[in-house]
C-alpha cells in the first residue's frame, strides 16, 4: 500500500508558460512534489516540481497542453511513475472470507489486505503480472478526500487525484473483490463534490479466478468522481460478476468476458460498450450512437469511402444519415444496429468535388457528424483560412514556416501550443502554400511531422 498522498493545495490558474505556473494560492509546496490538473484546460496533466516562488512554480518538465484561467490544479507529495512486475502477493484465508451470519454482518477477523493498493494521489503507475491470493481486495484504486489540517473541522476536504494509471495482466485469487475503484471521504469536513479524482487508468487483460463478494467493484460515493476508466479483456471465472455506482463519466467496457456472471449498471453514467459477455442487470444503456472519426480524407483518384458506426449501448439502434454537398452521394441513408457486438458501415462515393462536405448522422436523440475533404494530387482546395492541427510530440514550442510557391514569400507564425489549431490568414486565391512545423528542442528549431500543401481557392 502507498499512503499519505495528500492533496496540500487546490487552486486556480491565473497564469502559465510551459514550464511556469501561477496559482491563486502555493500552501506546503515544495520542489519534487506532482501538480495535477483536475479540471479545465491541460485536464490529466501531472508534472513535477522544481521550484517555488510566491505563488509561482516551477516544472521538470514541460506542459504539453499549457493550462488557463480555466484551469484548477491540485498539488500534493503523489506518488508517480511506480511500476510493480510479476509478484506474488499471498495474505491468510480468513481475508476472502464473508461474515459470518451469527455475527450480523460484522467479522472482527476480516482484514484489510490488498496486493498492491494506490492509496491517495498518484499518476503513470504500471501494475504487470502479479498475482494476489487470499486478500479482502486485490488490486485496489482508492482516492481519499482530506482536509489540510487533517482534523474534523471546517477545512473543506481536498480530493487527491489518481490518474492514468496501468493495470494490466494482474491475477486475483481466493479474494473478496479483485479489483477496486473507490473514492471516500473518512471525515465530515465540507467536500468539493465536482472534482474528478479517478481519470484515465486502463484495466486490460486481468483475470478473477475465484471471488466471494464480487470480481470488479466501482465505488465512487455516487458523486461524480471517476471517469475515463478503460476496462479490455479482463474476464472473471469466479460467481460473482461487477457492482458499479451512480455518476460515472465516459466509462469504456470492450470484449470483457464474464460469462452469464451478472454486471450491474447505474442511472446517471455515461458508458461505451463493445463486445462484451456480460449478463446485463440494473439500469441498462439504451442505444449509444458512436463513430470513430471526425476527418476523413479523399486523394487523387480516390472518390470513394466508409465509416463504421458503432452500438456502443445494449438497445437496438436506428440510425439516418445526409450529407451537406451535392458532389457527396451515400450508398445508404438509415440502417439499424442491434447491439455492441455488431456494427454498420456508411459508405459515400466523391462526383466532381468541390470543398469539404458534413455528413449528419442521427440516432437515439443524438447527432453526430464528420467531414469529407478531398486532396487533388496532395493538394487541399479550401476557400478561407486554413486549419491545421498541431499534434506536438514533446510538449516543447511549436512554430510553423508557410511558404508560397508561387511568390516565395516566406513567414513564420510563432506562440503554438500542442493540440491547437493553427489559423492561417490574408491568402491569396489561387495560389499554392507549404506549411512546416517545427519544435524546439532546447537548442535549435527541427523539423517535426511532414510537410502539408494546399491550395487556396
Amino acid at each position: 500500500m502507498f499512503e499519505g498522498l495528500y492533496t496540500t493545495t487546490r487552486e486556480a490558474v491565473i497564469t502559465s508558460t510551459a514550464l511556469s505556473t501561477t496559482l491563486a494560492g502555493l500552501y506546503s509546496v515544495g520542489r519534487g512534489d506532482i501538480a495535477t490538473i483536475i479540471a479545465g484546460r491541460g485536464l490529466g496533466q501531472s508534472r513535477a516540481i522544481s521550484s517555488v516562488s510566491g505563488n509561482s512554480f516551477g516544472l521538470m518538465e514541460p506542459w504539453r497542453v499549457i493550462p488557463d484561467a480555466t484551469s484548477i490544479i491540485a498539488i500534493g507529495d503523489f506518488g508517480r511513475g511506480l511500476v510493480v512486475y510479476n509478484n506474488v502477493f499471498d495474505g491468510v484465508p480468513r481475508s476472502s472470507n464473508p461474515p459470518p451470519p451469527e455475527l450480523g454482518g460484522s467479522d472482527p477477523y476480516r482484514n484489510a489486505t490488498s496486493a498492491v493498493n494506490l492509496y491517495g494521489g498518484f499518476s503513470d503507475a504500471i501494475i504487470d503480472g502479479n498475482i494476489g491470493k487470499e486478500l479482502n481486495s486485490a488490486f485496489m484504486q482508492w482516492s481519499l478526500a482530506e482536509s489540510a489540517t487533517r482534523v474534523e473541522d471546517s477545512t473543506p476536504n481536498l480530493w487527491e487525484p489518481n490518474y492514468f494509471n496501468l493495470w494490466v495482466r494482474n491475477t486475483a485469487d481466493v479474494v473478496r473483490t479483485g479489483f477496486s475503484l473507490v473514492t471516500l471521504s473518512f471525515k465530515s469536513n465540507p467536500r468539493i463534490h465536482d472534482d474528478t479524482t479517478q481519470l484515465g487508468s486502463v484495466w486490460r487483460g486481468n483475470v478473477v479466478l475465484n471471488s466471494t463478494m464480487t470480481s470488479i467493484s466501482i465505488d465512487c460515493e455516487s458523486f461524480p468522481h471517476i471517469g475515463m476508466q478503460v476496462f479490455d479483456g479482463n474476464s472473471s471465472h469466479s460467481d460473482f460478476g461487477m457492482s458499479t455506482d451512480v455518476n460515472l463519466r465516459n466509462m469504456v467496457f470492450v470484449g470483457n468476458d464474464f460469462g452469464t456472471k451478472s454486471v450491474s449498471f447505474r442511472n446517471n453514467s455515461s458508458y461505451t460498450l463493445r463486445n462484451n459477455t456480460f449478463s446485463y442487470a440494473g439500469d441498462r444503456p439504451g442505444g449509444i450512437l458512436e463513430i470513430p472519426v471526425r476527418v476523413i480524407q479523399l486523394s487523387g483518384s480516390e472518390r470513394s469511402g466508409s465509416v463504421t458506426l458503432w452500438n456502443s449501448g445494449t438497445a437496438s439502434l436506428s440510425w439516418t444519415a445526409t450529407e451537406s454537398s451535392s458532389w457527396l452521394a451515400l450508398a445508404k441513408t438509415s440502417g439499424v444496429i442491434s447491439g455492441e457486438s455488431v456494427s454498420d458501415t456508411l459508405s459515400f462515393t466523391a462526383t466532381n468535388p468541390t470543398g469539404p462536405a458534413t455528413i449528419t448522422v442521427t440516432a437515439g436523440g443524438e447527432t453526430k457528424q464528420f467531414t469529407v475533404i478531398y486532396e487533388e494530387g496532395g493538394v487541399i482546395l479550401i476557400s478561407t483560412t486554413y486549419q491545421y492541427p498541431l499534434l506536438g510530440k514533446s510538449g516543447n514550442p511549436l512554430r510553423a514556416e508557410v511558404l508560397n510557391r508561387n511568390t516565395g514569400e516566406f513567414r513564420i507564425i510563432n506562440g503554438l501550443e500542442s493540440l491547437n489549431t493553427l489559423l492561417i490568414d490574408q491568402l491569396t486565391s489561387g495560389h499554392e502554400y507549404r506549411i512546416r512545423l517545427q519544435e524546439f528542442n532546447g537548442a535549435s528549431w527541427i523539423q517535426t511531422g511532414s510537410d502539408r500543401s494546399f491550395r487556396h481557392k
